[in-house]
């Protein structure tokens, strides 16, 4: 029986005794660890033993429920619980578990069929894992019910374990239990958690108990075996044998009772062994040829196989686990087979007598202790070559020695400060025996000493002085350690209050500390100096090639002292030997100055804005780059205009100059590029984040020459540039400074002749298309803004003939193109004033449901369209390139959140130009609107608009940047009011204004004729007839009713919103222009109802007017207010009421809402305003709806001339009796609605 460790040989006797009688209850194991369950012979009591074993088997680590004395940690239960797992052997439980048959058997057959009990079927009472009469991997059979109960106990078990509950957790790593925890186990632990591991453990039991078994092999004959049948009494077991798993259980078969042995390799089969000292491993040579050798059987990998007598081995696994050995192998070889080993081994020298090691001892600077062991000499056992197996070590070109006087398994050992009072404790026998680390029992006269390490970390002990007075050593707490002459146990309290032995102090509360405790401090031996070591000091301020800040910090020292034997705190400092010394005045440097430091590029923001003023006080030097300018301006140093790149670009070499210097701007855009927050030149530091820079973020590396230090512009961006930049011209040479002023003063060049323009352009017109001119050369657009009236369309067609004897002049002959884009009401008017004034340009309408932009081929030159059908057909159209794009009446799309400005946004034209007679300046988020479409990219972005625009003007009423606005957008805007060029201007302008029927009209009006006329066109082709004038009066004023207003004709005025009119919409436009340009509108009709209408939207839109009628009595008061009062903005009149004997000459503004057939009478009442007193030219609409009555009677009217004028104070039914009976009837059959 196995001896008991030394601390339980006391209970020897007793312990054998107990387990002969069979005390132990129940044992439980899962590795090294043990749970044993021991009835104690005396008190009756179970009591559970907890054991765990080392490698070698011996007591690790125990403890029982009985609770025994601390004097003696051993009892009987412990005792018997060790003898129960050694029971007859030499080896404990787990070991023999380990390499046992059934342990082999059951781990085969998890990993063939898995580790789930799902992978069991019953049938009847026999258990099979695989398919009963087939592929049967494993049958068993209990044959009591006492068995059958234990066996769902091992069913049962995994269920009900866990980490706190299971012994099986307990030898895992850290590593196995996050595998478990997370559903992916090994394989080695997902078998012992498993019920083949308690399967194997059951089979192990009942062998231990020494039941009685029969194994049997089955097979083919003449083949290895292919099953094995294990019969215990109550338990039947049948396990198919794969070659993996009859592989595993080979070795196994000697430790239980078979049929088939296992014949070990006789020694002599070892030729010769060899160790590779390289690698560190031992190599097994096997003679090839010998009287050993079995031949005629079945070779199974490292076995040879006979049917009637078992396995021999081809290896020697019986000495050695492997052929190749490493680490642990190889010391377990040595200790167990070394005189063998030795006989065999080639070229390599084996001693067993044992040698002592030897140690060295040396404290670092951190106080922790360096133990390092030698054999024969320092530092033998660190050599490449040398290796160490358990009590056995290699040395190169030597060979093995066994060794003794091990103290530590590690050959070099480090002991942390923390520790050395245990580690004294422990090893003070040893210690003794080393030179300088005795361990003394009597300590010698202690007082309170100091050292600074050197991490600056000021500790505090007990010192003794010797010979050379206070000797350097270390407080460890119990221990104190003297340098060459060892321990000393510790002595009396220290009489200080503050420093104490054992206080230590970091380098980042050493200042206070020594503020604070500046008097307990002083009865300390040289802890103060008398003497400082440093002069003066400061700071030095740099920048480096990488764009950043360094801060160093500089020390004038005092006469006899070497910087590197000063240390620098935050107000002291200190010199080994003589102590520290306060720092004060120009002495002084805070803490985070005492060291080199570099602000990156991500710190700078934070440093320049909360530390640069306190940095400041300590500089001796600052780098100039680091000052910031007292002003800078941007200098144009060259400026070239490069009409081969494109029309409008410039090549430029650009610079900020400062009161310090001067940096190009390649410089500032390379900054920009790699995203830095500043940038240090010679001229000084630049915050990059300033507004000022932002222009310079647009432009990619394509238009920046690094070579020449120059950047490609256009003029778009020359010009905003200037505007917000105070850019300096004084170094630009006479040709430069010409091409800029050309630019920038927008000088136009001589009026060429216009051959193909059919019109005498007056001169403020002239300037105009001059200044479109310029424009289109400098690859720029813009916007017209002329009061209405003005001519804003032929100085478009102006244009657009220039353009055109331009481009015809030039050899590649290339053809403009140019789209109008303009309300639906105008496209006639567009229509008609190419037709006269532009007529050899060939013009395609793309309008109405059966337009199609296949037919816009090269014959044509311009392409006319309204906004609606370019909002709904934008995706095709938006593929065309123009030349130039009209937008008339661009106000239209001064809605930011339209359809109609998202696709103008779209328009591909080289030039764009904005058509309107509103100011576009008074409305600021309008304004930017229609600048992202007239001028795309000239205007900020929209938060940066608001931020700098709308909320300063809107919310503070700045003035300065109302200003800079105003000069931001005038270079792109032209606007002449009618008083500004009045003398230029012709008394009275004129203008048939044509509309079309919308479909609400249309049906009207067809209904409406198709009802009276046929019956009225027999009367008259009936010359016995008297013509029927009353009748045909009453349909014409139908007709005419229809055409200004469906709700006019219906008599329902009040219901106008419910109903669409071509003439009213045209009517809405001509007023809402005039209005913009704060110019009053009288607006005449013979028709009440229209009257009516009018005066309800005016109403209802908050529109101030004045109005007379043919009941109203006062007339002087609307006169007099529409006069003289500036909020009274329209005049509506009744042609009959208000067309004679009043003045209405503030309106500069007629509408003749419907004609009459007297040109004389309304040429009367266009008097009403253009006559004596009017101060600026007056303009005259009169509203035509093509295809109608409206259409014939105005060319009737103009046919008839001065006839119809002669006819004066009569009404319309007279003036019908000047036309005959064909004129009659051609005006009745006039009907052409498209």
């Amino acid at each position: 029986m196995v001896e008991l460790p030394e601390f339980l040989k006391f209970y020897q006797q007793s312990a054998e005794i107990a387990w002969k009688n069979h005390a132990i209850r129940d044992l439980e194991f899962s590795g090294p660890t043990y749970q044993v369950q021991v009835k104690d012979p005396h008190t009756k009591r179970k009591e559970w033993a907890f054991l765990q074993l080392d490698e070698k088997g011996q007591i690790k680590d125990c403890f029982c429920s009985c609770m025994g004395e601390e004097e003696n940690p051993g009892c009987l239960h412990l005792s018997v619980a060790f003898l129960g797992i050694y029971g007859k052997h030499h080896e404990p439980l787990h070991q023999r578990f380990e390499r046992s048959l059934w342990n082999q058997l059951c781990r085969g057959c998890a990993m063939q069929v898995g580790y789930s009990s799902d992978v069991m079927t019953k049938v009847d009472d026999t258990l099979y894992v695989g398919s009963k009469d087939a592929d049967v991997w494993v049958k068993l059979e209990f044959l009591s019910a006492e068995v059958q109960t234990r066996w769902h106990q091992i069913l049962d078990s995994p269920l009900d374990e866990t980490e706190e509950t299971s012994l099986k957790f307990s030898n895992l790593t850290q590593e196995e239990l996050m595998q478990w925890r997370s559903g992916q186990p090994s394989l080695g632990l997902s078998y012992v958690l498993s019920f083949w591991s308690d399967l194997a453990k059951w089979l192990m039991e009942m062998q231990e108990l020494e039941l009685s078994y029969t194994i049997d092999f089955q097979g083919i004959t003449g083949e290895i075996p292919g099953g094995i049948s294990i019969q215990f009494q109550e338990v039947h077991l049948y396990f198919k044998l794969s070659k993996d798993i009859l592989e595993l259980i080979i070795p196994a078969l000697n430790t239980v009772h078979s049929p088939l042995k296992v014949f070990s390799l006789p020694e002599e089969a070892i030729d010769q062994i060899e160790f590779d000292d390289q690698k560190g491993t031992m190599e097994i040579h096997i003679a090839e040829n010998g009287s050993w050798i079995k031949k005629n059987g079945i070779h199974f990998h490292e076995w040879m196989y006979f049917p009637s007598e078992g396995f021999y081995a081809l290896t020697p696994a019986h000495l050695f686990p492997a052929k190749k050995l490493h680490g642990e192998q190889i010391a377990q070889a040595l200790d167990n087979h070394h005189a063998f080993i030795k006989s065999r081994l080639k070229k390599v020298q084996l001693e067993a007598t044992p040698h002592p090691l030897s140690y060295t001892f040396q404290f670092d600077t951190h106080w922790n202790l360096h133990i390092e062991a030698h054999l024969f000499e320092r530092g033998d056992l660190s050599k490449s070559g040398s290796w160490i197996f358990g009590d056995w070590i290699f040395l190169k070109a030597q060979g093995f020695f066994r060794i003794e006087g091990k103290f530590f398994e590690e050959m070099h050992v480090v002991v942390a400060k923390n520790d050395m009072n245990d580690f004294v404790s422990q090893y003070r026998v040893w210690l003794n025996m080393q030179p300088g680390f005795e361990v003394h029992l009597t300590g010698k006269e202690p007082r309170l000493g100091y050292i600074l390490d050197d991490d600056n970390r000021l500790h505090f002990f007990k010192s003794v002085e010797g010979e050379k007075g206070v000797i350097r050593g270390c407080d460890f707490g119990a221990w104190v350690y003297l340098e060459a002459e060892g321990f000393y146990p510790k002595a009396e309290a220290s009489a200080l209050i503050a420093a104490h032995p054992g206080l230590s102090i970091s380098a980042e509360q050493l200042p206070l500390f020594i503020r604070m405790n500046q008097d307990e401090l002083h009865l300390i031996p040289r802890f103060f100096s008398d003497s400082c070591p440093v002069a003066k000091c400061g700071l030095e301020i740099s920048v480096n090639d990488d764009q950043e800040v360094m801060i160093s910090p500089k020390y004038e020292y005092t006469k006899g002292y070497q910087p590197e034997n000063v240390r620098i705190f935050e107000g002291f400092s200190f010199v080994e030997g003589e102590g520290f010394y306060e720092l004060t005045g120009e002495r002084f440097l805070p803490e985070k100055y005492r060291f080199p430091f570099v602000v990156e590029s991500k710190r700078q923001a934070e440093f320049f804005s909360e530390e640069w003023e306190s940095v400041k006080k300590y500089a001796w030097t600052i780098d100039p780059k680091l000052g910031v300018p007292r002003y800078q301006s941007l200098v144009i140093l060259n400026l070239i205009k490069k009409e081969v790149l494109e029309r409008g670009w410039y090549v430029l070499k650009l610079a900020y100059q400062t009161d310090k210097g001067m940096v190009d701007i390649p410089t500032f855009w390379r900054a920009l590029k790699n995203n830095q927050r500043y940038l240090f030149t010679d001229a000084g530091r630049f915050d990059l984040l300033e507004k000022r820079y932002e222009w310079l973020r647009i432009f990619d590396k394509k238009r920046i020459d690094l070579r020449s230090r120059s950047m490609a512009m256009t003029a778009l961006e020359l010009i905003r540039l200037q505007i917000l930049e105070d850019v300096n011209l004084s170094h630009l040479d006479k040709a430069s400074l010409s091409v800029l002023q050309e630019l920038l003063y927008f000088h136009p060049r001589e009026f060429p002749d216009l051959p193909q323009l059919k019109c005498q352009l007056r001169s403020y017109q002239q300037v105009g298309v001059l200044w479109l001119w310029f424009l289109y050369q400098h690859h720029l657009s813009g916007f017209i803004c002329d009061d209405m009236g003005l001519g804003k369309t032929h100085q478009a067609m102006a244009l657009m003939a220039m353009i055109q004897e331009s481009l015809a002049k030039q050899k590649n002959k290339i053809q403009a193109k140019f789209l109008i884009i303009c309300p639906t009401s105008v496209i006639y008017h567009w229509q008609e004033k190419m037709a006269i004034f532009l007529p050899s340009a060939k013009v395609f309408t793309f309008y109405g449901s059966g337009r199609r932009l296949e037919d816009f081929d090269e014959q044509y030159e311009v392409m006319l369209t309204s906004y609606g059908v370019w909002r709904n057909e934008q995706k095709v159209l938006t593929k065309v390139p123009f030349t130039v794009v009209f937008f008339d009446e661009v106000q239209i799309a001064k809605n930011h959140t339209s359809q109609i400005y998202s696709s103008l946004m779209h328009v591909k034209a080289e030039m764009r130009i904005g058509l309107t007679g509103t100011p576009i300046e008074n409305h600021l988020r309008e304004l930017k609107a229609l600048f992202d479409i007239v001028v795309p990219t000239y205007m900020p972005n929209d938060a940066s608009f608001r931020e700098f625009f709308i909320k300063p003007i809107e919310n503070q009423g700045s003035v300065e940047r109302k200003q800079l606005l105003s000069r931001f957008v005038k270079p792109f805007i032209i606007r002449r009011k009618k008083e500004d060029v009045l003398l230029d201007l012709p008394e009275k302008t004129e203008e048939i204004s044509h509309c079309t029927l919308v479909d609400d009209q249309k049906h009207l009006y067809v209904e409406v004729l198709e009802r009276s006329r046929e019956k009225i066109l027999q009367v008259l082709h009936d010359r016995t007839i008297a013509i029927p004038y009353m009748h045909i009066f009453a349909l014409l004023s139908s007709l005419k009713q229809i055409c200004n207003h469906p709700a006019a004709f219906l008599k329902t005025p009040e219901e106008y919103q419910d109903y669409s009119s071509g003439k009213w919409d045209l009517f809405k436009e001509l007023l809402d222009e005039a209005r913009e340009s704060s110019q009053k509108v009288v607006v005449f009709s013979q028709y009440l109802g229209m009257l009516d209408i009018f005066e309800l939207y005016l109403q209802q839109n908050g529109i101030e007017y004045a109005t007379i009628r043919g009941s109203t009595v006062d007339r002087r008061a609307p006169i007099k207010r529409f006069n003289q009062d500036p909020n009274c903005e329209i005049f509506v009149g009744s042609l009959r009421a208000a067309g004679l004997g009043i003045d209405l000459t503030a309106a500069s503004v007629v509408i003749h809402y419907d004609r009459w057939w007297n040109a004389a009478r309304e040429n009367q009442a266009t008097d009403r305003v253009h006559r004596m007193g009017q101060t600026r030219g007056v303009q005259v609409f009169k509203l035509v709806t093509l295809g109608t009555i409206e259409e014939r009677i105005d060319q009737l009217i103009s046919q008839k001339g001065q006839l119809l004028e002669d006819v004066v104070g009569v009404d319309e039914q007279q003036v019908l009796k000047q036309f005959n009976r064909e004129e009659l009837i051609q005006l009745l059959q006039f009907i052409d609605l498209g």
